[in-house]
């Protein structure tokens, strides 16, 4: 299984992770949810407050630093046309053919975190030090009817 996952804004700005199977990017790729998520206990209907989540897990390695950069300087963004932006996910099978695809509109970042951690390592074995990024998208209110599945976006 492999993904791609692009995000893009308005005035042309893309960050893009092309994750197929035995890249090294598939082998930095954690995970990947979207969660259409109703936050408040005791909801009680399906008109209160719905959100689309979308959680994206990848290690920090030579082929991704530049990209964290640049999510990172999109977590900091407050205002203007780059706040919010476009997420395309397509998830293929081994045999690249698509399982899924999303295109979700008008997203913005609810966290990013960089994660580094000291790995332990046996007397025979190096120490593992690694590190990796998590970013938490949130689509804006009142957009969840924008979002189109199953088509090939990328």
């Amino acid at each position: 299984m492999y993904y791609e996952v692009k995000i893009s804004s308005e005035t042309g700005k893309e960050i893009v992770f092309d994750c197929k199977s035995g890249s090294k990017l598939n082998n930095a790729f954690r995970n990947l949810s979207i969660k259409s998520d109703t936050p408040a206990l005791n909801v009680k209907n399906r008109a209160s407050n719905v959100l689309v989540r979308i959680h994206f897990e990848m290690e920090i390695i030579p082929q991704t630093k530049d990209k964290c950069r640049d999510l990172m300087e999109w977590s900091l963004i407050s205002s203007g046309e780059e706040v919010y932006r476009t997420i395309t996910v397509n998830v293929m099978d081994s045999k690249s053919v698509p399982m899924r695809s999303y295109k979700i509109n008008e997203v913005f970042v609810e966290d990013y975190e960089e994660k580094f951690v000291i790995g332990e390592g046996s007397e025979d074995d190096e120490r593992t030090d690694y590190g990796y990024f998590v970013l938490d998208l949130i689509q804006a209110s009142g957009e969840t009817e924008n979002i189109k599945q199953d088509v090939d976006l990328i």
